[in-house]
């Protein structure tokens, strides 16, 4: 769910023609935290389909760890219990158990982190660092921009 789906969405349903301005993710996650019944619905159904994602992610990698950046990081106190929710819908408690899911620290710089970290696990894989066992950890960092 990137953030120009969630804009769209948003606009859509509080009918903002094409052309207008239409308030960004950020914003719609503020109107959400005010009690904005629309911004609050849309950010629950892109919390099902991030859910979703997330199971299909989790069935298929396996993932310990789930890092979210962006809005949904930012937002992250309001989506985490919808996320679950729809995440738990679809895939076994037993393959959940570990499965954590964190907010990125840097928001801002989610993206370049990400690609960082993914270099130095490359690094550390072939040095034989990591984990411990020979490889590096294993984990998923989901960036919403498209």
């Amino acid at each position: 769910a990137s953030d120009r789906a969630l804009e769209r969405l948003y606009a859509e349903r509080r009918g903002i023609a094409n052309g207008v301005e239409k308030p960004d993710a950020d914003e719609i996650v503020r109107l959400g935290r005010n009690g904005d019944e629309l911004a609050l619905a849309v950010l629950r159904e892109t919390a099902a389909y991030v859910g979703m994602g997330f199971a299909n992610l989790n069935a298929a990698l396996n993932p310990e760890a789930i890092v979210v950046g962006d809005y949904l990081a930012s937002g992250w106190d309001l989506l985490k219990d919808w996320v679950w929710e729809a995440l738990r819908r679809r895939a076994p408690q037993r393959y959940l158990h570990r499965l954590r899911i964190i907010p990125a620290r840097h928001v801002a710089d989610s993206t370049v982190m990400g690609a960082l970290a993914l270099a130095l696990s490359q690094f550390f894989t072939q040095s034989g660092c990591g984990n411990g066992k020979g490889g590096a950890l294993n984990s998923v960092s989901v960036h919403t921009s498209a």
